[in-house]
């Protein structure tokens, strides 16, 4: 005996859908108005967070109507940009005014695409950026995000730290590798950054025996360091860190 689709009830349709990979729950979604709400429904239920890499594959109509599913309820994004519809994604950002973490892997992205990308993430407080060297006049436009506390960023060569004292809100911040920064911004750093409680400045091979002393005496906040050792350098100060 036979059974049409249409006679299962939503719990048994919702479970089906579920088995299915995103591409084709979306084409799922656009049988009938019914298929659509029971779609609607489980982007309710799941998960706040999405994995970015679920995107590779799909047709930018297809992410264009996932977002408009689900975007309200989404929280996190992390995973690859798709790089092949870089300069086309931005209604992602329009569609998730919830986002407050971001954490992507940036690879073969252009700057301008990404920043583009960010900077509509009115919400977000933590961005997190791998595969992906921003310089000084990029930093720019992360003040558009007035509620960004934490910022990482991931052997970013071009950086010599020109521009992040004016992301004073910042309550941690992580340079991992970026070995052009230089002491003379990190010092404004410490001292505009105020609110600073995490830093990672470990391969930063340019900062100097000053830059620490006036890490010490500025960063009055700090709770959290992580630092890698260069010979020339005199890290004794490092011991007078506000407990």
């Amino acid at each position: 005996m036979r059974t049409n689709i249409l006679q299962l009830n939503d719990e048994c349709l919702e479970t089906i859908c579920l088995y299915l990979p995103l591409r084709d729950q979306i084409r799922f979604s656009r049988v009938c108005r019914r298929f659509r709400d029971i779609f609607k429904h489980i982007c309710k239920c799941t998960s706040k967070v999405f994995n970015m890499n679920q995107l590779i594959g799909m047709t930018l109509w297809d992410i264009r109507e996932f977002f408009e599913m689900a975007g309200a309820n989404i929280e996190e994004l992390f995973g690859a940009v798709p790089y092949n519809y870089q300069d086309r994604i931005d209604f992602i950002s329009e569609l998730s005014p919830r986002v407050r973490r971001v954490d992507l892997n940036c690879n073969n992205v252009e700057s301008a695409s990404l920043l583009r990308f960010l900077e509509r993430f009115h919400a977000v407080t933590y961005v997190e950026l791998h595969n992906f060297s921003l310089n000084d006049n990029s930093l720019l436009a992360l003040r558009k995000l007035p509620n960004l506390r934490a910022l990482i960023l991931d052997q970013s060569f071009e950086l010599t730290g020109k521009n992040l004292c004016k992301l004073y809100q910042l309550h941690e911040l992580s340079l991992f590798g970026c070995e052009n920064l230089q002491t003379s911004h990190f010092i404004d750093i410490c001292k505009c950054l105020f609110n600073l409680r995490s830093l990672d400045i470990r391969h930063c091979k340019m900062l100097t025996s000053r830059a620490y002393s006036e890490m010490v005496r500025n960063c009055r906040q700090l709770e959290q360091l992580k630092i890698s050792c260069e010979k020339e350098v005199n890290y004794d100060c490092v011991a007078q860190l506000h407990a």
